[in-house]
């Protein structure tokens, strides 16, 4: 492989295409010679891997994105892979394009879009890839509404999109007929009533865990004060059984002064009125029913379905 193509396949995952080949000095004969030795593989019509190249689960994305044609990119389960989605790892890869891709596609599912604008693409390590607002309309046609829901909080939670993006993303493709468009917008209009969003991974499991239960449904990332001021932000408050939840993480809550300002803080909002109760991120993620055990001693009920 000559200098240039080398580098360029570097940068892609040990990945090229046939005008990429062409672009760095390969004539046709040559890039099939490069085939019949081994040098290259062909991975399908276009697109070729550099012998020896690890195989990953990214390269397999990028490799859609690169077969199924300049417009495409990679979208549901696949995006939310790339953003590090929490749930989303080593999936079939999804891949899509505006109608019109002109040959048989066999490296993941090819889903055809009447209208994938190029507002609606962005890019992770120079493979293109569908928006979080993009991604979750599209997965909206796919999941149950309560992975939909949680894939939501975990976008949000990770700053990747807003409600207010989401309601224009709902406005530029939500129409009748159209795959997702109901469940979406169910979505959309729950979390603009939301009580709050969680602000972290723990916290989105915590919620999971609460409403999985049947508990009800908590204020989240409330402000509380008292006669000396701002006292802090709580992550879950039941109002009318005046119980607050916090969830702490090992690396945040671990240190003596943070155990410290802590109970200071839990001190404060007791002299409230409010029963405080601290859970640990071990206890959150293996210790389930202790934490259904704590939040009944305080006071709340669980539904007959949790």
């Amino acid at each position: 492989m000559n200098q240039e193509a080398t580098r360029l396949a570097a940068g892609q995952d040990g990945l090229l295409i046939f005008p990429q080949l062409r672009a760095t000095g390969y004539t046709k004969k040559q890039i099939k010679h490069l085939v019949n030795s081994g040098s290259l593989h062909r991975l399908e019509r276009e697109l070729f891997v550099i012998a020896g190249t690890p195989a990953t689960q990214r390269q397999a994305i990028r490799g859609a994105v690169l077969a199924a044609g300049a417009d495409a990119a990679a979208s549901r389960g696949s995006a939310a892979e790339l953003f590090a989605i929490p749930g989303y790892r080593d999936l079939p890869v999804e891949v899509a394009t505006p109608y019109g891709c002109d040959h048989e596609f066999t490296l993941g599912k090819l889903h055809q879009s009447c209208w994938l604008p190029a507002h609606h693409i962005t890019t992770i390590d120079g493979i293109a890839v569908t928006t979080p607002a993009r991604m979750l309309f599209d997965l909206a046609a796919d999941l149950r509404f309560k992975r939909l829901e949680r894939t939501a909080n975990s976008t949000m939670a990770m700053k990747l999109v807003s409600v207010v993006g989401m309601r224009r993303m709902l406005t530029e493709l939500g129409k009748r007929g159209r795959p997702g468009t109901r469940q979406f917008r169910l979505l959309v209009e729950k979390l603009e009533r939301a009580r709050g969003h969680p602000e972290s991974g723990l916290e989105i499991e915590f919620l999971a865990l609460v409403l999985d239960a049947g508990f009800p449904e908590p204020h989240l990332q409330v402000d509380f004060y008292d006669d000396d001021g701002f006292i802090g932000r709580v992550d879950a408050v039941w109002g009318p059984q005046l119980v607050i939840a916090e969830v702490d993480s090992d690396r945040f809550h671990t240190a003596p002064l943070d155990e410290e300002a802590d109970a200071l803080r839990d001190k404060r909002l007791r002299a409230l009125g409010y029963e405080v109760v601290r859970f640990s991120e071990h206890q959150v993620q293996n210790r389930r029913g202790y934490v259904i055990r704590t939040l009944e001693e305080k006071g709340l009920r669980r539904s007959r379905g949790g």
